[in-house]
This record gives structure tokens, sequence and C-alpha cells, in this order.
């Protein structure tokens, strides 16, 4: 055998292991993309199910709240799965950053209990949350990709738990060599069904889902670890996990972050709705869809506003300009609006002779919930931005940071 036949014969079995590769990942991706078909649509299906029961129970305000719950756990889902799908992507194409700042890591676990005690309870689950060994120092960390990992731990602890077991999360800060920083460790343990060992090896890849006997316990992306793990490689921590059928399963993520020496900032205020009052102010939502127009009505008129409505970017500008200086506080701006788009109605009020009209405060309230597109409302001149669907909590900081910090 010549050297030349020695090569093609390399070449076509590098071609070989490279075309194998890319079969496999054809069958993954198409695996994931049969899997989410099948989530929407079960997620739809109990939306609409319910909301049609709700209907036929009117006058049994018990079977109507029910429905409602249900609604809301089913939207829940099928939001917690297209932000999967969102987070891999922006990975997948390096968009993703850290926001790192000053922060007490003192106070995160109350709001992790608070926000994960309602899922618990509404499963049946015993959950318990506890801090220990921290001292009152600020470290440089940011909160929201930790916060993130930490709630994607509890999520499939909560899921893969059945009723009347326990979830468990412990926060410790424990001695640390390393000159400057402090060492934390997060803890979320379950008693649920566990992990075989070969799934346990593979955990970490994208679209991998273990084949449980609950439909719902397989609900998911297959991507929440995956996430998971590279969040906390960028943080520059460190994941393990234990895990035995039928007895539970428990996630440790250990990180050094570095030491701040700088003075504690102002005290927010993370109550929206303490000590705000909307009564009298006037606000205009410029929304094409009907149903978000109507629920942004009814949701803004709750806590005190005057809500006026515009259905395109063309009658919003129109109607502060007919109304003038003083009459609306702040606009509410979808992007994507017929005739007349969020963003170019933004830059015609920009354009504005009167100053007062020109400097209306306008947030922008889009679906696009990329990272460019909040950076595309902030270069036009937009004072804040919030993705659908709308959480109400942070609307009300927003509105309040806006309107009420300037007074």
């Amino acid at each position: 055998m010549t050297t030349k036949d020695t090569e093609i014969i390399e070449l076509q079995e590098q071609l070989q292991a490279v075309t194998e590769k890319l079969k496999i990942a054809n069958e993954e991706k198409s695996s994931f993309m049969f899997n989410m078909s099948h989530d929407i649509r079960t997620s739809l299906n109990a939306m609409m199910g319910f909301a049609s029961l709700a209907k036929k129970s009117v006058d049994n305000p018990g079977r109507v709240q029910e429905c409602l719950d249900k609604i809301e756990m089913a939207g829940e889902l099928l939001l917690r799965i297209l932000n999967d799908i969102l987070d891999m992507t922006r990975i997948e194409c390096g968009k993703v950053y850290l926001n790192q700042r000053s922060c007490n890591m003192a106070n995160g676990i109350e709001k992790v209990d608070a926000f994960i005690r309602r899922e618990t309870d509404a499963k049946g689950l015993y959950f318990y949350a506890k801090a220990e060994g921290l001292t009152p120092i600020r470290v440089f960390c940011d909160p929201m990709k930790i916060n993130q990992v930490i709630m994607n731990l509890l999520s499939n602890a909560i899921k893969f738990t059945n009723p009347g077991g326990q979830v468990r999360l412990t926060f410790k800060q424990l001695p640390c060599s390393r000159r400057g920083y402090a060492r934390f460790i997060w803890q979320v343990s379950d008693t649920g069904i566990g992990m075989a060992p070969d799934f346990l090896r593979q955990i970490f890849e994208p679209f991998e889902r273990e084949n449980v006997s609950s439909e719902d316990s397989s609900q998911g992306t297959g991507l929440s670890m995956t996430i998971t793990k590279k969040l906390v490689d960028m943080m520059g921590g460190n994941i393990a996990i234990e895990s035995e059928q039928g007895k539970g399963t428990k996630v440790s993520v250990m990180m050094d972050l570095p030491i701040c020496e700088e003075e504690k900032p102002a005290r927010v205020d993370m109550n929206p709705g303490h000590g705000s009052d909307f009564t009298g102010r006037r606000i205009l939502v410029a929304e094409d869809n009907e149903l978000n127009r109507e629920l942004a009505e009814e949701l803004l008129t709750s806590v005190g506003f005057e809500v006026e409505t515009a259905e395109d970017g063309a009658i919003a500008v129109e109607k502060l300009a007919t109304a003038g200086p003083g009459y609306y506080d702040l606009i509410l701006m979808d992007i994507q609006m017929p005739y007349m788009d969020g963003y170019m109605a933004t830059q015609a009020i920009r354009r504005m002779d009167d100053p007062w009209l020109a400097g209306i405060p306008i947030v922008a309230m889009t679906a696009n919930a990329f990272e460019k597109d909040k950076q595309k409302a902030m270069e036009m001149e937009m004072n804040d931005y919030l993705a659908k669907p709308i959480d109400m909590s942070q609307l009300l900081i927003v509105l309040k940071n806006i309107l009420l910090n300037d007074e």
C-alpha cells in the first residue's frame, strides 16, 4: 500500500467520523424538536382546556379558581421552555455576558424562598431553605445569573419529586484560601426519583432527558442542566451531582467570589407595591394586540393609573402631540406594530419640537427577548425595556423608578 493510498484511507475515515457526528447531532435535534412540539402542545392544550372548563363553571367559584391556577402553571411551564431555548441560543452564539456588581449574598436566599415556596406548596412538597456561616461582606458577582442557576436546580428538584417528598436548599460560606475572595456553596437536594448512572454521566449534554415513568416529569427542553453548567463555568465555579434512583439527588455549586471594598449602595425597595401611589397618573399604552391592551389596562388601572391606548405607533405619536405637554406621564411602547413600529414611533417622539413631549419617558414592552433587542431599545432612546410576558411586579418597579423616584 502506497503512502497516497494510506492518506486516502485516513481521509475516508475522518470523513466517516464527521458524517457520524453530524448524523448523531441531527438525530438529537430532531428528537429535541419532537419533544418541544409535544411539550408546547401539551401546555397549550392544558391552557385551552382549563379555560373552556372555567367558562362552563362560572357558577362555581372554587372550580374557576382551580382552572385558573392550572392555566397559570401551564403558562409558566411554556415560558420556561421558551426561556431555555432562548438562553441556549444566546450561549451558542456567545451572546451571554456577566453583569457583575457589588452584592450582599446574605439577602439572596429569602427571595428564592419566597418565590419557590408557592411551587412546592402547590405540589405538596416540604421545602426547607437555610443559610449558614454568612458574614456581612460584599462580593463582586452577577446575582441574576446565580439566581438563574439556583432556580434551575430547584425547579428540577420539584419536577422530579413526588407529592409528600422534600426539597432542600442550603447556602453556606466556607473558609477560602484565596486572598481577597469569599467561598460559597449552594446545595439543592431532594427525595425524588433520582437518576440512573448512565444518564448522570451525560446530564450536561444538550437535549438530554431521561425516560421516566411520569409523563409530566419528562417535560422540559433537556437544556436546563446544560445551561446551568455553562453559567457556572462562566462564573468560575464548579458543579457536582450525587444521585441514586429511588432515593433522590443532591447538586452542589461552589464559587469563589472577589470581595468588594466599597460602600454599600442605597437600599432599593424591592416591594413594588409599597409606597407606590400612581393615582392621577396617566399612561399611554401603544399595543396592536387587543387582548394585550385589555390586560395592560386592567393591571395598570388596578394600581391607580388612568390608562389610554393606541393600536399602533402612528396613533400613539398623534395622541401625544394632540394631548400636549403634561397630559401623559409615560408611554408603554410595543415594538412590533403595523404602520409604525415602536422604534419609529419613539424616534418620531424624540424629534418633536416641544422639549417636554420629546422627553416623555418611554418603556419598551415587547416579545423580542434577546439582549440585542434590549440594546436597540436603549439606542432608540427608550428609558427602559421589559420582555413579554410582562411580570407585573417588575413593571411596577420600573414605573416607580421612573415616575416616583424623581419627585
